[in-house]
């Protein structure tokens, strides 16, 4: 089963679009990552503030990817957008 989640947690960075993952490798502030991700899933205000399933499990892979690059300030600013527990731990 472990393999499977990895499965899927690389099919869900590929949804994510090149831009915005390739900008948590560089010196991109927070808010423009977030715009990146709100802009290629086409998220408004309203549901990054109460994302659904697939957005939430969208939003929590940016996280993960975010963490991995050692981006904490992204996944703190993906935390003032989205309600608590979205972007998982940290």
């Amino acid at each position: 089963m472990p393999f499977f989640l990895f499965v899927e947690s690389e099919a869900k960075a590929l949804v994510l679009s090149s831009g915005v993952l390739q900008s948590l490798q560089t010196t991109c502030d927070a808010e423009n990552v977030a715009a990146l991700l709100a802009e290629s899933l086409k998220l408004d205000e309203a549901t990054l503030a109460v994302p659904g399933p697939e957005k939430t499990q969208l939003i929590r892979c940016l996280s993960m990817e975010a963490k991995n690059a050692n981006r904490v300030d992204v996944v703190k600013h993906l935390r003032q957008l989205t309600p608590a527990g979205t972007t998982g731990v940290v």
